[in-house]
């Protein structure tokens, strides 16, 4: 199958470092491994490039919507629409209508907006033009929200590769715990609970402290923040530019989860992020104990646990929990890898249940 993800240019990219751009780059790697053609095509550019990343990833970018329609109509077979610009809604709704007989279509939801209005205006092309082949929800209360418009929902984990998998055997031996937080350096994922965590906790030798971060460059506050942890002599610091994803790049993120005990995910809300976070069930496959909110369908996902702080102050709790890590981080450990296996979101399971869906 000759399959083509479409987006405008930044909503996700084959080198750049996020949930949505993971989530396509890994299940283009199964397809293309099982014998498919993959194309990322992106529209919003000066010129019109064609170039071969990751993995056989063919990558297109055209400067015009109607470039894009123009080559799609002749080259593929498969459509799957990540994020296009609203002014573009209602012509590519006429071109499915036009082609849906000779291709497939597929739109991916991955955001779940906290406004309602903002959130049904996300909905709109799918409720006045359904995507008839089916609608891929990343998280469970997406596709129960679409289902009730009837919009075809399927619910499609973000994929974990097996090398984020880790053995009991391959985590650290006991001695210091290690806290980690990885993510961009921003207030929706919650930087400065770490940063409230990280300094209540600064100087206790039964912690080791660390923060792998990297943020938008038109992201100023962001960017404070990264000022301000890079001056933190006593905190490991480790910062990627957010355009540097390489295969190297998810190898070290699946090493410093296996290395990581404890992870911090104190998400203010999930609409900075793909619904069902990435790094939630990479930090589960990793075998992390995982600090969060129970936001959305993190309690789904995480499974019952004293871990899921619903108090105000989620630093003060976090703290708490923590200093009593010792006497739980085993066993709580052993619950969350039973959890994240009963889900079956490794990257291969995933890829081929989309593939069967669109086989059909």
């Amino acid at each position: 199958m000759k399959i083509h993800v479409l987006g405008i240019r930044n909503s996700f990219g084959i080198n750049r470092i996020g949930g949505t751009d993971s989530i396509f780059r890994r299940l283009a790697r199964v397809w293309i491994q099982q014998g498919h053609e993959v194309t990322f095509v992106h529209y919003g550019y000066r010129e019109n490039r064609q170039t071969r990343g990751w993995f056989g990833i063919q990558v297109r970018e055209f400067s015009r919507m109607s470039q894009v329609l123009d080559y799609l109509k002749t080259e593929a077979e498969i459509i799957v629409v990540n994020t296009i610009h609203r002014n573009d809604r209602l012509v590519f709704a006429n071109f499915r209508r036009r082609w849906e007989s000779n291709k497939k279509f597929y739109i991916v939801y991955s955001l779940f907006r906290e406004n309602p209005i903002l959130r049904h205006i996300y909905f709109l092309e799918s409720i006045v033009r359904p995507y008839r082949h089916g609608t891929l929800c990343v998280s469970p209360r997406l596709s129960r929200t679409l289902g009730r418009w009837r919009l075809n929902p399927h619910l499609v984990w973000p994929p974990v590769p097996r090398n984020f998998y880790c053995p009991t055997e391959r985590k650290p031996p006991g001695g210091r715990l290690r806290v980690t937080y990885i993510g961009r350096t921003e207030s929706g994922k919650g930087i400065e609970e770490v940063a409230g965590i990280f300094q209540r906790l600064r100087g206790d030798p039964r912690f080791k402290l660390e923060v792998h971060g990297y943020y938008f460059p038109e992201d100023g506050k962001a960017q404070v923040w990264h000022e301000w942890l890079k001056d933190q002599a006593w905190l490991d610091y480790h910062y990627q530019e957010i355009q540097e994803w390489s295969p190297e790049t998810e190898s070290k993120l699946a090493e410093h989860l296996h290395n990581s005990d404890i992870l911090l995910l104190p998400y203010q809300k999930l609409s900075s992020s793909v619904d069902t976070p990435l790094l939630l069930i990479e930090g589960m496959a990793a075998g992390c104990c995982i600090l969060t909110r129970p936001l959305g369908d993190i309690p789904t996902v995480y499974g019952p646990s004293p871990l899921l702080i619903h108090d105000r102050d989620f630093a003060a709790t976090a703290v708490r929990l923590l200093q009593t890590a010792d006497q739980w981080v085993e066993d709580e450990r052993d619950r969350v890898r039973a959890q994240v296996q009963s889900l079956r979101c490794d990257a291969d399971t995933v890829a081929r249940q989309v593939l069967a869906l669109m086989a059909n």
